[in-house]
């Protein structure tokens, strides 16, 4: 019979080897599919981490109680500074950066952004845009036809809920990031980063706040474990 410590051993192991396994296909997948959402997405999340960990390590010099928020404010450079790389790249004339460097996209996030400036508020209802008649108005819904997405997370926040539902969002992922900012363990703060910024980068090109997404439960997933960990940390430091 396998002892505690065997057992713990093989299972460690077999999950070692199946995520190998995993990792390896999904790249031959993306490899396969010639798509850069991913590859990019990650390089971005990486950069992320590093300016993460400079600022962390800037606040403890300098002696300043700013480290819960470190995490918000490393995730807002990468956005400022990928946001001015997506006008760079797409032109600076629109928000929606119309070009064929985005496969297409950019009729997509034209239409999406004037369907969001007719209703800023409270939006047209979540995903209900691209099944209501009225949104096709324009002249460009012969370059969107049978799609029902904007190829873009926040596009299809702005679209379905308005400016409410944007700061509603926001307002979650920054607690969320300021409990990751807060926690000492890296080992377990920095994969939990990792897949916030992920996410929140590949949002730039995909729909991934769509319910159903695997992406988005992951994502909620993580958010609300940064919230437990930051409790379970002040326990731990209150019974010490």
């Amino acid at each position: 019979m396998l002892t505690q410590a065997s057992w713990k051993t093989s299972a460690s192991r077999i999950v070692l080897v199946a995520t190998t396994i995993l990792v390896s296909l999904a790249g031959l997948v993306l490899w396969r599919a010639e798509s850069r959402t991913s590859p990019l997405a990650l390089c971005i999340a990486l950069g992320s981490i590093i300016g993460w960990l400079l600022l962390r390590e800037l606040t403890r010099r300098i002696r300043i109680n700013l480290l819960p928020l470190t995490a918000p404010l490393a995730i807002a450079i990468s956005g400022t500074l990928m946001f001015f790389a997506l006008r760079w790249v797409g032109g600076s004339t629109t928000v929606s950066g119309e070009t064929a460097t985005f496969n297409s996209r950019g009729a997509l996030w034209s239409l999406s952004w004037t369907g969001f400036l007719e209703k800023p508020l409270h939006g047209w209802g979540w995903m209900s845009a691209w099944h209501t008649p009225q949104f096709f108005k324009q002249g460009t819904w012969w370059a969107v036809i049978n799609t029902t997405w904007s190829h873009n997370g926040y596009h299809d926040l702005l679209l379905g809920g308005g400016v409410l539902t944007l700061v509603l969002f926001a307002s979650v992922v920054l607690f969320g990031l300021r409990s990751l900012g807060a926690c000492h363990s890296l080992s377990e703060a920095v994969p939990s980063f990792l897949v916030i910024a992920f996410v929140l980068t590949a949002a730039t090109q995909e729909s991934f706040f769509i319910g159903t997404h695997f992406l988005w439960a992951i994502f909620v997933t993580v958010i609300s474990s940064a919230h437990r960990l930051d409790q379970g940390l002040i326990q731990i430091n209150e019974t010490n």
